[in-house]
């Protein structure tokens, strides 16, 4: 299973809805594709109940149940690509347990914000996110097993996530202000990497809620060689920015959101046969834009 959609969540942060099979299966908060590398991305969907007979006969409840959702399966050739390519990225390297632990106290506000401190944090994070050990543990686990290095990328998914939720709770704007312009200057350089990084690096990216990274989803979506799952997080980044429509004049004028929404439509109209999940993100940030 993936942690990927929020269709409820201010933020985007509901893990329910995608799942991407790899050899059987993935631990929580990871993308992949199957052993194949065929991209597939199931989604089940409940049939509507119809209206019972009053004349109809009890049912028999030693009668076996019989299943009632359908499967969708959609396939992307650009994520089977994308599978293939695992490649270290010029200066990242890991970082210390000591910067991670300085972070956390600066995101909550016990300590000033450090800038060259996060950004050895946020390198050694993308740096995981990027290491061959943790993603081939991944992507080759059986069915039910979680190795210890394969969670290694979820958590670095969540020191990366964490600080965000935490100053925002904190309302710590100068960790936030010194924060995002590194995400956004450093995750970037995971977008053409293995199918993994990119995701992962682009859901961080999502959160942040910064206009400066406006240009970066623009750009994902107009790509016609990034995998969908990348532009499903590129447009609920639209949504984050503009807090889901609140916050349109203020983040980013009406220029820009023009500017948008025109992006997101061309995204649409071109890509016709995406799966319904990057569908829905995309109407939702045409909407969220107010266009």
């Amino acid at each position: 299973m993936i942690k990927a959609l929020a269709p409820g969540m201010r933020r985007g942060c509901s893990w329910v809805w995608l799942a991407v099979a790899v050899a059987g299966g993935l631990p929580p908060a990871v993308f992949a594709q199957d052993a194949n590398k065929k991209a597939a991305v199931s989604t089940k969907k409940a049939d509507a109940p119809a209206a019972k007979n009053e004349a109809e006969p009890a049912a028999d409840l030693n009668e076996a149940p019989v299943a009632s959702a359908s499967v969708e399966v959609y396939k992307d050739p650009r994520a089977e690509e994308a599978m293939n390519k695992l490649k270290a990225v010029p200066g990242l390297r890991d970082c210390r347990p000591a910067d991670i632990a300085a972070v956390k106290r600066m995101a909550a506000g016990e300590a000033t914000p450090d800038r060259e401190v996060i950004q050895r944090f946020v390198e050694g994070m993308a740096f995981r996110l990027t290491d061959k050990s943790s993603i081939n543990a991944l992507v080759s686990q059986a069915p039910g097993q979680s190795p210890r290095t394969s969670l290694a990328i979820q958590a670095a998914v969540e020191n990366l996530i964490d600080p965000i939720n935490t100053a925002r709770a904190a309302k710590n704007t100068s960790f936030l202000n010194t924060y995002n312009p590194v995400l956004i200057a450093t995750l970037p350089k995971l977008l053409d990497n293995h199918l993994v990084s990119r995701i992962e690096a682009m859901i961080v990216l999502g959160q942040t809620g910064s206009p400066d990274a406006v240009p970066i989803f623009l750009d994902q979506l107009k790509n016609a060689k990034q995998t969908v799952w990348v532009k499903l997080w590129a447009a609920r980044g639209l949504s984050n920015v503009v807090d889901n429509g609140t916050r349109v004049d203020a983040a980013l004028g009406a220029p820009r959101a023009i500017e948008a929404g025109k992006v997101l439509s061309d995204f649409l109209e071109r890509e016709k046969d995406i799966p319904w999940p990057v569908q829905m993100r995309a109407l939702e940030a045409i909407g969220s834009m107010r266009q």
